[in-house]
């Protein structure tokens, strides 16, 4: 693909940030835009002054969820040298172990000094600030998949999220992936990225998220499994900002025959202009951007299908509004022999 156990929960229900639509986030925003990254050197006073005018627990948590996303940059050469290092020692324990240690040690000197982190000291600075401003909230491991996971990565638990408890629920984020300093994204691009994973909705963040803990997928049923997980098709920010639930196509991968024809099938947040829908179809030799002929929007649902013609290996981008939300591959066969 190109670029482009067992516990009793007291809350059962899933987390959305409709659940908070009568809040309006302007204010905790603009304070999260007046202090500057020096102030990680006293996270108590930092954490003071973001949340000591705001009146609620989530404008509090947006606050320092905001202020963290922005400020602390993704540092990818420490994220390369850990995956290296990790994918080395996948069958060695004690190297393993003993190289956790002395990186997590590394990746927080290098958050102090340098306001550069990845996925850990992401989780941490923000379950840090929240207990501080005494909101509940924990460090989610497990696995993160998106376009540049390849599937050594997967081979061992990769990324690190967080869940909050907010009015006696839970919610997931994921600042790792909202993290917008040194992406040279316009302002808008920059709210779009910070919303997508600040209270996900959790049947959404199952498709790039699989928790160790089962309970963390805070869903009632349908629990993905690795298999359905390590398959499912790359979701972008965009798609979790458009879409409420993602239908068809199940897999990032599927088997078909020439001439058969794709449904594409997703549950929208509000109605979109069928013009902003398109498809870019990589096939190897060219590129081919278009809208879908058979388009229909109809109670928030977006339906259109797609007949592949000839055999070959596809790669396929929903866009939306000119912005990748998801991705998908299919290997079209000449014959009926074909595994599905």
């Amino acid at each position: 693909m190109r670029c482009l156990l067992l516990l009793i929960f007291c809350i059962t229900t899933q987390a959305q940030t409709s659940d908070f639509k009568s809040i309006d986030f302007r204010l905790a925003d603009s304070i999260a835009a007046e202090y500057k990254v020096k102030g990680i050197n006293n996270l108590p006073l930092l954490t003071q002054n973001l949340t000591i005018n705001l009146n609620t627990d989530v404008e509090k948590f947006r606050a320092i969820y905001t202020w963290v996303c922005s400020n602390i940059s993704n540092d990818y050469n420490l994220s390369f040298r850990n995956n290296r290092r990790r994918n080395k020692y996948v069958q060695d324990e004690d190297n393993l172990t003993q190289w956790n240690k002395e990186f997590n040690a590394k990746v927080f000197k290098t958050l102090k000094r340098k306001h550069k982190t990845l996925c850990t000291g992401y989780a941490y600075l923000i379950k840090s600030m929240a207990i501080l401003a005494n909101i509940e909230c924990k460090i989610i491991n497990g696995y993160g998949k998106n376009s540049q996971t390849g599937s050594k990565d997967l081979r061992s638990p990769n990324h690190s999220w967080n869940a909050v408890k907010l009015n006696n629920k839970w919610y997931l984020c994921d600042p790792t992936w909202s993290a917008i300093k040194g992406t040279g994204l316009s302002s808008s691009q920059s709210k779009q990225r910070i919303e997508a994973y600040f209270l996900a909705d959790p049947k959404l963040f199952s498709l790039n998220h699989f928790p160790v803990e089962e309970k963390w997928f805070l869903l009632d049923s349908n629990k993905p499994n690795f298999d359905s997980f390590s398959n499912a098709p790359i979701l972008y920010s965009k798609a979790f900002n458009s879409f409420s639930s993602h239908d068809f196509p199940k897999s990032l991968i599927t088997n078909l025959v020439k001439n058969e024809t794709v449904q594409f099938k997703y549950s929208m947040h509000s109605v979109i202009d069928k013009d902003d829908i398109k498809l870019l179809i990589i096939d190897g030799n060219s590129d081919l951007l278009f809208s879908p002929e058979s388009i229909t929007i109809e109670n928030k649902q977006l339906i259109f299908q797609y007949q592949f013609k000839y055999s070959g290996f596809y790669d396929v981008h929903l866009l939306i509004d000119n912005e990748a939300a998801a991705s998908y591959s299919f290997n079209v066969s000449s014959t009926d022999i074909v595994s599905k």
